[in-house]
This record gives C-alpha cells, structure tokens and sequence, in this order.
C-alpha cells in the first residue's frame, strides 16, 4: 500500500513541476510581451500628456536631423542631414609617402 502511495504521490508532484513550467513558458510567450506592450503604451501616453501640460506640442514629433521637403504634389521627401551632403572623396587627403626604417 505505501509504495502506491509513493508512486502516486511521485507523479503527482511531476504532473505539477511540469505544469508550472509550460505556465512560465506560455505567460513568456504571450502574456510578458502584451503586459509590456500595455505598459509601455500607458507611459507613452503619460509622458505626452505632461509635455502637453508643459506648453509642449506633441503632434508631430520629428528627428532633429531630419529635414522634411516637400514638392508641388503629394509626395513629401525626407532627408537627413547626412544624404544632403555628397560623401567625401578620398582623391583630395593628400599624398602617400612610404616611410623606411632606419636601423
């Protein structure tokens, strides 16, 4: 009788273990990102709510190396300041002078 108890009680609490851990495998896999996807989104909100409050226009938040330029039509272009000025050659560095040693 007691070793059926044994056995019983043996798979029982393997049954647990292994349950807890898919728990912590499937809270991980969807629950960790939607509760950080929902927090991050209520501070995102709180932070414009307080630039808002500060005087702050918070509609259209643009990078400060970007320049937006737009046409006669629809289509708007942005630029950073990187691509508006041509990549540097290196034809005009100077001469190459080749040193010996001097023993």
């Amino acid at each position: 009788m007691e070793q059926h108890a044994e056995i019983t009680s043996l798979a029982r609490t393997i049954f647990i273990l292994i349950a807890i851990y898919w728990g912590f495998k499937l809270f991980g896999k969807y629950g960790l990102p939607w509760l950080l996807k929902t927090f991050m989104g209520y501070v995102g909100k709180k932070a414009q709510e307080r630039m808002r409050n500060q005087g702050f226009d918070t509609s259209g938040f643009q990078n400060p190396n970007e320049e937006q330029v737009s046409d006669n039509g629809k289509v708007s272009i942005k630029k950073t300041k990187s691509q508006k000025s041509p990549t540097k050659s290196f034809d005009d560095v100077g001469d190459y002078v080749d040193f010996e040693e001097v023993e």
